[in-house]
């Protein structure tokens, strides 16, 4: 029986297998599905399709940049277990995944599943991952940022990674330097934004419903109102990253430390994945 192109995509389709070995299957099978899928579970290949739903909690989140210094990405490769994520298969094809997405500045998860490497695209090579550690693994999360100057931080475990974008200034070790403290800091304290007008609408209605609910016994309302902004105020220096705390001198905010390094630098914005 001969085999279509139709027939190798539904086969794929329905065990997210190469297609190669689907192919492969498919003529083994003389063209019988049912048949071509024990073939492929036979040879370990049908785990994508046996595991698929399976949930994804753990994982890797890692950082590159390029050699200009001036367009970074993140990715979040996710899998079952703690076990996995830390198989140096695992990272290292995490690795290559997140140094292919530099390399082709790709700008969206779904281009990035189809930039090919060692031959296979990132889609196939996670299915083939797959079929290695007989675990369900996604690619469940991916950020870039361009920039004059980009500077990426991966955590230490890779359960966090970060990219900061500086404009305005020029690459130099001082800058790189800053940048990573920088990094490090929206590793450590997870701001939800550079400055406070940045900071979405729903987040402070969300605030400011807390807030009020926080300062629902005051005496009248002119002092609940003052309760109200006190707590945003409070809110916006500990989690707006121009207005907290510099972790290089905690003495001052970090605006007021990047004005000390370069007057004229502006962060343009940042990216953080994280595992949990």
């Amino acid at each position: 029986m001969a085999v279509t192109i139709d027939d190798i995509k539904n086969l794929r389709n329905r065990t997210c297998c190469g297609i190669s070995d689907c192919k492969k299957a498919l003529i083994e099978a003389d063209g019988n599905f049912d048949k071509a899928i024990d073939i492929l579970r036979k040879k370990g290949l049908k785990v994508a399709a046996s595991r698929s739903g399976m949930a994804t909690a753990e994982g890797v989140a890692i950082s590159a940049v390029n050699a200009e210094k001036n367009f970074g990405a993140v990715i979040l490769l996710a899998c079952e277990t703690d076990f996995v994520s830390s198989n140096a298969m695992f990272v290292d094809v995490a690795s290559k995944i997140v140094n292919a997405a530099v390399v082709n500045k790709v700008q969206n998860i779904d281009d990035l599943k189809k930039v090919v490497f060692d031959g296979l695209s990132v889609e196939e090579h996670i299915v083939e991952l797959m079929s290695k550690v007989t675990e369900n693994i996604s690619l469940a999360g991916f950020e870039f940022l361009e920039s004059a100057v980009v500077v990426d931080y991966t955590h230490f475990n890779k359960k966090i990674a970060v990219l900061v974008g500086l404009d305005n200034v020029a690459l130099s070790e001082n800058i790189a330097g800053t940048g990573k403290s920088l990094a490090m800091q929206i590793a450590a304290y997870n701001p939800v934004a550079v400055s406070r007008d940045r900071v979405s609408q729903d987040i402070i209605a969300r605030e400011t419903d807390i807030a009020r609910e926080q300062s629902a016994g005051a005496k009248n309302e002119e002092i609940a109102q003052k309760m109200i902004q006190g707590k945003l105020e409070k809110f916006f220096k500990e989690n707006v990253l121009l207005e907290q705390l510099s972790m290089s001198d905690e003495k001052m905010q970090v605006r007021d430390y990047l004005k000390k390094v370069d007057p004229n630098m502006v962060v343009k914005d940042f990216k953080r994945i994280s595992i949990g």
